[in-house]
């Protein structure tokens, strides 16, 4: 089995997670396997976490697509999809920076 990446997080009301991460490029694509080996991956090593793997997808035009999945009655499907386009920091001002901040705390609350 293979996994990029693994991280173990808490969210907002204190929950302990485990993110196995699976990241491609180019002609790479995602596979629902690779998915379901790190839900494995993630009980065997972390039985006491809840598992939230996440992948990231490099697109063309420095676009990247993130997923999250759940797994329910041994069903695989896409949580949440997100996408971003990169920009170097260089591009952005301070005062779009602040008005992002600004925008990401009012939505969450």
């Amino acid at each position: 089995m293979e996994t990029d990446d693994l991280y173990v997080g808490l969210d907002q009301h204190g929950a302990h997670y485990v993110l196995p991460v699976q990241a491609k490029g180019g002609s790479d694509t995602l596979s629902v396997i690779q998915i379901w080996q790190d839900f494995r991956v993630a009980e065997q090593k972390f039985s006491d976490l809840l598992a939230r793997p996440i992948a990231a997808q490099f697109m063309a035009n420095s676009a990247i697509a993130l997923f999250e999945f759940e797994e329910s009655d041994d069903i695989i499907t896409i949580a949440r999809e997100k996408h971003y386009e990169l920009v170097p920091p260089d591009q952005l001002t301070a005062e779009e920076l602040a008005s992002y901040r600004y925008e990401a705390n009012y939505r969450s609350e």
